[in-house]
C-alpha cells in the first residue's frame, strides 16, 4: 500500500512541477527596451530603474534602440517593457500598459537662438506662424509640439538640432533644462532657454500586457525605489 501511495505522491511532484515550469521559464528573463535619447539624456533616471528591476527579482536583458522602433517591438510584445515614456507617446497603443508609482517628471522648456531673444515672447497663438525643429525618434515632438507650429523640421541628433538654432533657420525648439545644461559650452552660448512655455510630461515605464504577470512584482520594487 505505500509503495502504491509512494508512486502517486512521486506522479503528483512530477504533475506540479510540470505545471510551475511554464511560470518558473517565462520568470527567468524579461527582455526591456528604451530609446537611445533616453539612455544618453537621462542616464541618472535609467539607472535607478534597472537598479529596481534587478531588485524585482527577474534577470533584466536591455536593449537601446532608436525611439520609434523601440517603442513599435515594445507595442508587439517583442519586449516585455518600455521603460522610459511619456503617456502621449503610447496613446495609440492599448497593449502598453503604465506600471505605478511613475519614474520620472520632466520639464520641457523653449530654446531659441541668442540672437533673437524676443521669440521667448511669443505666445502659442504665434506658433501657427513659426518653425520649430526637433530629434527622431522622440514622439513628444510628434505628438505634442508639432502639431502647434506651421513648419516642422526634424533631424537625427540634437546637435544638429541646435545648430539650425543656433544659426537661426528655425525659430524654436523644447528641451529639459537638464540636456541644455549639458550641451557643449560653445554651442549652448549661442542659444538661449527661455523661462516661458515650461511644461511638465510625467513618465513612465510601460509592460506589454503579454507580461501582465510580473506587474505586480515590478510595481513592488518601483514602490521601493521611487516611492508610492
Amino acid at each position: 500500500m505505500s509503495r502504491f501511495f509512494d508512486r502517486r505522491i512521486a506522479a503528483g511532484c512530477c504533475l506540479c512541477l510540470l505545471l510551475m515550469l511554464p511560470g518558473i521559464a517565462r520568470a527567468e528573463v524579461l527582455k526591456v527596451t528604451m530609446s537611445q535619447a533616453v539612455a544618453n539624456y537621462q542616464d541618472r533616471t535609467v539607472q535607478r530603474i534597472l537598479r529596481a528591476l534587478d531588485n524585482s527579482g527577474f534577470e533584466i536583458e536591455v536593449q537601446v534602440l532608436p525611439g520609434n522602433r523601440a517603442l513599435s517591438m515594445a507595442a508587439s510584445g517583442e519586449f516585455a517593457m518600455d521603460i522610459y515614456r511619456q503617456p502621449q507617446a503610447i496613446a495609440h497603443f492599448p497593449d502598453l500598459i503604465a506600471l505605478e508609482p511613475r519614474v520620472d517628471a520632466v520639464t520641457f522648456g523653449m530654446i531659441t537662438s541668442k540672437q533673437a531673444p524676443e521669440k521667448c515672447d511669443s505666445d502659442e497663438a504665434q506658433f501657427g506662424k513659426m518653425s520649430v525643429v526637433g530629434r527622431l525618434g522622440i514622439k513628444l515632438y510628434e505628438d505634442y509640439y508639432y502639431p502647434m507650429f506651421a513648419e516642422t523640421v526634424t533631424l537625427d541628433n540634437f546637435d544638429q538640432a541646435f545648430r539650425v538654432l543656433a544659426a537661426q533657420r528655425v525659430d524654436v525648439g523644447f528641451l529639459t533644462r537638464d540636456a541644455f545644461d549639458r550641451i557643449e559650452a560653445p554651442l549652448r552660448e549661442q542659444l538661449l532657454f527661455c523661462d516661458t512655455h515650461e511644461k511638465n510630461f510625467p513618465i513612465h515605464s510601460y509592460i506589454h500586457r503579454n507580461y501582465l504577470w510580473a506587474k505586480d512584482r515590478i510595481e513592488a520594487a518601483y514602490r521601493k525605489e521611487f516611492g508610492d
